[in-house]
């Protein structure tokens, strides 16, 4: 998909997810006149870089919700890598239903 894009003459490509690093590094040594970029990576060439999002606002009113609502004081969070955005979203997520219920617990799959 990388290359493909390059081929067609995109001169800005971004990758969205982390799991798109590597394949994007690698075809960026074949474009050398063509920029990539990586979301939350931790990778860097000439013509390869990374970007982030603030996600972890959105967790924090996302906890603060939970944190109104729940009748357990017992939140779920579904989680993909233990990466540094995944952990930073965590946080914020049980930091936000913290910020209302001090007495919540967050369990973590």
């Amino acid at each position: 998909m990388f290359r493909d894009l390059a081929n067609k003459g995109n001169k800005v490509i971004f990758g969205m997810s982390f799991g798109y690093q590597d394949f994007q590094l690698k075809v960026a040594k074949d474009f050398p006149d063509t920029i990539f970029l990586t979301v939350t990576g931790y990778k860097k060439a000439k013509n390869f870089g990374t970007y982030d999002v603030r996600m972890y606002q959105g967790a924090y009113l996302a906890g603060v919700t939970a944190g109104y609502v729940t009748k357990t004081n017992t939140l779920g969070f579904v989680a993909s890598v233990p990466i540094s955005e995944v952990v930073r979203n965590i946080n914020a997520y049980t930091m936000g239903a913290r910020s209302v219920n001090p007495k919540i617990h967050t369990k973590v799959i």
